[in-house]
């Protein structure tokens, strides 16, 4: 890259040695290679002024400021005074960030002439969880002062933290972060975004915010209370003065957030917070009645006749609890009553026979979205007489109602993937709930992959995956990997078992829904890594492979396999499979510990180097494509540099029909259908 914009990203540091050079790698190995990186030293006690430096001393780009602690603002400010880029960004240093963003927020800066750019981010739980914050509406978003103000005060879109925007180096104030204040987020973003005339947003899940336990806004106490009460109120004043327009709308949010506080402090049951009540109290109360009715949402418009009727703030929260014990039910039966309507009126009315798929994906996961396409090409080639009905995994409660419209002509599948075990018990435990609920019907399981942990938890619950197996009058398995094939063998001797491909290789035709229009120039490297539970590659190994990509490729860029949010239907999650499925097809190798970043790259025909991950599926599902010669199976980061070696002198041909898998996918078909289940011929 020739004549970019500098770059200072300023990383506070302050007893974060478990998590900081996850940060920090995320940094240097950005696309986005001009960059000036100040990692500020705050005085921390651990090791990590040493892990500073030396990172100082393996890239020219950071600098090292070391001092005195003073605080999360403090540090801010000092290294705001060392930033000489014409833009700046904000990163935490229990956090991390998509290689990719940097470049990003730079590309929409420059094109939209904006002072600020802001990408979303994810939530990351200690059990491995990931989730999305609100979405902004529409996929790119171009703000004025005031409408980003007006997001502000909402605080779910545009929220109050200073990291994930990027902002213009010359409109940002000196010392904008108050010193000794928590809360420096809420009170530093009306003068960070006071002199923005344009600002930016995308939907790109960019950075990846750490839910720490041990940080300061899960420390109860009186002074971080008050700390939270007077940044609220500093922000709200400042809204005020700069778009006096917004007067009642960040009022009524304010008794919101306000409730908030006070229900936490309540349920603290701590007695030294009681003169916090009072405060809080007043607060709320000296907000003008008639601002209430700004208060956003059905439930705070009835919380809202609660404060009209009593001054008695312990009482709206105890009417709060149960308003919110009693109407978000009654929402949900609302919504599911429509649900099963409109689904039970699609069974009635089609007469022909059904294909029911229970437990299809509408989070994020697009290699389980990749599986249910999959399984709708299989059951549109081989019972294309069948009428298709998904009934999704957090719809699981309708097989109860639909049961009995399922007739001996059906066949019920559940949802492929690798869900049965105790990786993912959520799942797992509503899925075996509805297996047992239609022990009568015609069932089958798309191919899975089984994983139990060697505990006495994974033994309980192997034992009861087999309990309901065996209940079951007409029930057969698919697996897609050797190792699930054994397990049930040795622990379901009983239950018909068969292993069977993947179901994404389903979808390795010229024929299928996302073959046209792919466009095959390719260009770099891509990176599809996993951020979840299931992750085994530490972050000194993907150090180690960020460099290799960069020696060896013009370009690197990351991707995820996961969107972290949930698909609206069933065409947003084919529209975002089919981008995905792109962007692989552009890239000269694809390296992942994906099971379907592999999968992708197969279908795609692009070389991919894959490393294992903690279940068995990977080894597994590539014995059904270890003759494809451009994708490697790799054991050890080391193995990397000689398997990218060979991977280049591999010519690459276009996607040919692997007989093997297609004739079991014949014989998957012939099985069902003659196991009594009424199918049709073999087209």
């Amino acid at each position: 890259m020739k004549n970019n914009a500098l770059v200072s990203v300023i990383v506070p540091v302050y007893k974060v040695e478990k998590y900081l050079n996850q940060c920090v790698t995320s940094i240097v190995h950005q696309t986005y290679k001009d960059l000036e990186i100040i990692l500020v030293d705050d005085g921390s006690p651990d090791t990590c002024p040493q892990l500073c430096d030396k990172w100082s001393l393996k890239d020219e780009r950071v600098k090292v400021v070391h001092k005195p602690n003073g605080g999360l603002s403090d540090a801010r400010n000092a290294g705001l005074s060392e930033a000489t880029g014409e833009y700046v960004l904000f990163i935490d240093s229990d956090d991390w960030i998509s290689l990719n963003m940097v470049s990003d927020l730079v590309e929409i800066m420059k094109k939209e002439n904006a002072d600020m750019s802001i990408c979303q981010f994810a939530n990351v739980f200690s059990d491995g969880r990931i989730e999305a914050n609100s979405l902004f509406k529409e996929s790119n978003l171009i703000l004025d002062r005031k409408g980003a103000f007006d997001l502000l005060i909402e605080d779910t879109m545009l929220t109050n933290h200073v990291w994930r925007k990027m902002y213009r180096r010359s409109l940002i104030n000196s010392n904008v972060f108050p010193k000794g204040k928590n809360y420096e987020d809420i009170y530093a973003m009306p003068s960070l975004l006071k002199n923005c005339s344009k600002i930016v947003c995308t939907n790109k899940i960019e950075y990846f915010y750490r839910q720490n336990n041990a940080g300061i806004i899960q420390n109860k106490s009186i002074s971080n209370y008050q700390d939270q009460i007077d940044a609220l109120e500093y922000s709200k004043k400042e809204i005020i003065d700069i778009e006096p327009d917004l007067k009642e709308k960040v009022n009524g949010y304010q008794i919101v957030k306000l409730i908030g506080v006070l229900r936490e402090i309540i349920n603290s049951n701590n007695d030294s917070l009681l003169n916090l009540e009072k405060i809080i109290e007043k607060n709320i109360l000296e907000i003008p009645i008639s601002t209430y009715k700004s208060i956003p949402g059905k439930k705070n418009k009835i919380l809202y006749l609660f404060l009209k009727r009593s001054n008695n703030i312990k009482l709206l929260y105890k009417s709060g609890k149960k308003i919110k014990k009693i109407y978000h039910p009654i929402k949900k039966i609302k919504q599911s009553n429509q649900d099963k309507k409109e689904l039970l009126k699609k069974i009635i009315q089609d007469k022909k026979p059904k294909f029911y798929i229970i437990g299809t994906p509408e989070y994020g996961n697009l290699g389980d979205q990749a599986l249910m396409f999959g399984e709708f090409e299989f059951i549109k080639k081989y019972f294309s007489q069948y009428t298709i009905i998904t009934i999704p995994q957090r719809q699981l409660y309708m097989v109860e109602k639909i049961k009995n419209y399922i007739t001996k002509e059906d066949i019920v599948g559940l949802q492929a993937g690798g869900n049965i075990g105790t990786l993912y018990p959520g799942i797992h435990l509503a899925q075996e709930e509805a297996i047992s609920k239609l022990k009568d019907k015609n069932l089958i399981v798309f191919p899975q992959t089984f994983y139990y942990d060697n505990s006495d938890k994974g033994r309980k619950w192997l034992k009861k995956t087999y309990e309901v197996y065996k209940n079951c009058e007409n029930l057969t398995v698919f697996v897609r990997d050797d190792k699930s094939l054994d397990l049930l063998h040795k622990y379901m001797p009983e239950i018909d078992v068969v292993l069977v491909p993947d179901m994404v290789l389903m979808l390795a035709t010229e024929n299928n829904m996302f073959n046209a229009s792919l466009n095959r120039r390719r260009k770099g490297a891509l990176i599809l890594f996993r951020h979840d539970s299931e992750q085994t590659l530490t972050w000194k190994q993907k150090d180690e492979i960020f460099t290799n990509l960069e020696m060896n490729y013009s370009t690197i860029s990351e991707r995820d396999m996961h969107v972290y949010h949930d698909f609206e239907s069933i065409s947003a999650a084919k529209k975002s499979v089919k981008k995905q499925l792109q962007a692989v097809r552009q890239s000269e190798l694809v390296i992942t510990d994906r099971l379907h970043g592999m999968l992708f790259a197969y279908l795609t025909d692009t070389p991919c180097l894959v490393l294992k991950s903690k279940s068995p599926k990977i080894l597994g599902v590539y014995n059904w494509i270890k003759d494809r010669k451009n994708i490697c199976l790799i054991d050890e980061v080391d193995d990397m540099n000689p398997k990218i070696e060979m991977i280049k002198k591999q010519t690459a041909n276009s996607l040919e029909k692997n007989n093997k898998i297609q004739e079991k996918f014949i014989e998957m078909a012939k099985i069902i259908k003659e196991k009594g289940l009424h199918g049709v011929k073999n087209n």
